[in-house]
Order: structure tokens, then sequence, then C-alpha cells
């Protein structure tokens, strides 16, 4: 039992220290643009924190699925309306070395 229990200590840290690694962006968005059709890029004024596996200080997204279509709408309305936004990575890079986005907020 007392080994079981050392392991999640051990998975939770691990995983408090992945996110610790996701990097931010925040501000207007500066540029958008797509790959092959399937995947859509932004950069956003300000980038705290990349992650090592992103030296193009973008962010990533896939246009495959429901929840990548839904954010890459929130970005072009973002665009639009001329919004600052706040973009929270998840500190890994599966699109073109860049960062994957966990969430995207704008305010009114």
């Amino acid at each position: 039992m007392k080994n079981i229990f050392a392991i999640l200590i051990a998975l939770t840290g691990l995983m408090t220290t992945a996110f610790s690694f996701a990097g931010s962006g925040g501000g207007k968005i500066t540029r958008v643009y797509s790959h092959a059709g399937d995947v859509a890029i932004y950069r956003t004024q300000h980038y705290v924190s990349p992650p090592s596996c992103n030296p193009y200080g973008e962010f990533a997204i896939s246009l495959k699925t429901y929840s990548g279509r839904a954010i890459h709408a929130q970005v072009l309305t973002a665009v639009q309306e001329d919004k600052t936004v706040a973009i929270a990575g998840t500190g890994t890079c599966t699109y073109l070395s860049r960062e994957n986005v966990r969430y995207i907020y704008f305010n009114n």
C-alpha cells in the first residue's frame, strides 16, 4: 500500500511539472495561418514560457476535430472584432513544432 501511495504522489508531481512548462499568450492575435489545410497556427503579441519544443513562439491546433474548429472560430471572431485574447498552451507540440492550445478566451 505504501508503494502505491508513493507512486501516486510521484505521478502527481510529474503532472504538475508538465503543466508548469506550458506557455501562455495574450494580447491581440498578430498572425493566423493554416498549413496543409488541417492545422491552424496563431501568434499573439505576448508569449510567456514557451516549451522547448516550440522555437517559433506560436500556437497550433488541428482543424480535424470539433474542438479545434471551435477554437479556430473563436480566434477568427477575436481577430474580426479586434479583441485581446488569452491563450493557454498544453506544454506539448504535436503540430509543426508549435505548442498545442489548451484553451482560449477573450473578454467583451
